[in-house]
């Protein structure tokens, strides 16, 4: 099972197999990878994988710092952090692409059924990998 931690600007992994167990300590199920921020004032919104197994996450501007603007991104984070080590993941690539709104608080990303988002007409940044 896979998350985001709005402030913390990551993206965390449950290993549900080592939660099912008692005699594990609960603290090793949870493995957290740190997302790039495009500025700091930034918190991640929604999670949700596409058919390929990359993950898309949402990344806006905190409206709670309103002398700090700036773009809000939706980042697809390639599927090789599936099995990456969260305490290198600099070959990673994380794809960050700009929000034509401004002002958005995001909340979900979800799939649509024909699997695509509607993203390639948006100029992409990449980031890693």
């Amino acid at each position: 099972m896979w998350f985001t931690e709005e402030a913390g600007n990551k993206v965390g992994r449950i290993d549900m197999d080592l939660i099912n167990k008692d005699s594990i300590d609960k603290d090793c199920a949870i493995v957290e990878y740190s997302v790039p921020r495009s500025q700091e004032n930034v918190l991640l919104a929604g999670l949700s994988f596409d058919h390929e197994n990359n993950i898309w996450v949402q990344q806006y501007v905190n409206h709670n710092v309103p002398t700090r603007g700036g773009t809000d991104y939706i980042v697809k984070i390639d599927k090789a952090i599936l099995t990456a080590n969260p305490s290198d993941i600099t070959g990673i690539p994380f794809t960050f692409y700009p929000v034509p709104s401004e002002d958005t608080m995001m909340h979900r990303i979800i799939q649509d059924q024909t699997e695509t988002c509607g993203l390639p007409k948006w100029a992409p940044i990449k980031s890693g990998g």
